[in-house]
C-alpha cells in the first residue's frame, strides 16, 4: 500500500494579504507566514517571503 498526500503552496514577494486567498478558495491554510515573521526562534531568522500553504493528510 502507498501513502499519498499533497502540499499546495504559493509564495509571494511582495504579497501583502494572503488572507484574500483564504477567502477566495474558502480553504483554511495549514500554514501561513508573512514577510518578516519569525521562522526560527533559535537563530532569530525572519521569513523573506509570504507563504500560503495547505497540506493534506496522508491516506493509505
Amino acid at each position: 500500500m502507498a501513502e499519498l498526500g499533497f502540499d499546495f503552496f504559493l509564495i509571494g514577494d511582495p504579497w501583502d494579504n494572503p488572507e484574500e486567498l483564504t477567502e477566495l478558495l474558502k480553504v483554511k491554510p495549514t500554514r501561513m507566514k508573512h514577510i518578516g515573521d519569525t521562522i526560527s526562534e533559535k537563530n532569530k531568522k525572519e521569513s523573506p517571503y509570504t507563504v500560503w500553504m495547505y497540506s493534506s493528510p496522508y491516506v493509505i
